[in-house]
């Protein structure tokens, strides 16, 4: 079984890349989160070395690598942490730091 079974080709994939995302981009299904301070203020902005759409593995706590499609790569400013949010082939979502993925651009062959 390819560990691409399941997953959509990136034309079918909703995402948001030339924005921070909202409120109703979560609700829609298009990002997967909402960076803002407690004031409610935005503090991601597109990261823009990371392609959006694309195909990656995250990195699972008990080592195994967890396929799925990066739909949002947002930077905070003020750290330079870099948060990416990940669709898995049964609609599942992961939330992390850049370095808890692997990313493997846009041909679903990388997936093996």
């Amino acid at each position: 079984m390819s560990k691409r079974d399941g997953l959509p080709a990136l034309t079918e994939v909703t995402y948001i890349a030339d924005r921070a995302a909202r409120q109703e981009d979560v609700d829609r299904g298009d990002a997967l989160f909402v960076l803002e301070d407690n004031a409610g203020d935005f503090i991601g902005v597109p990261c823009e070395k990371i392609e959006v759409p694309q195909y990656a593995l995250h990195k699972e706590d008990d080592g195994s690598l967890l396929p799925g499609v990066i739909i949002q790569a947002e930077l905070i400013e003020i750290s330079g942490q870099v948060i990416l949010g990940m669709l898995t082939a049964d609609d599942k979502s992961v939330i992390g730091i850049e370095d808890e993925f692997q990313l493997l651009g846009v041909d679903p062959d990388a997936l093996g």
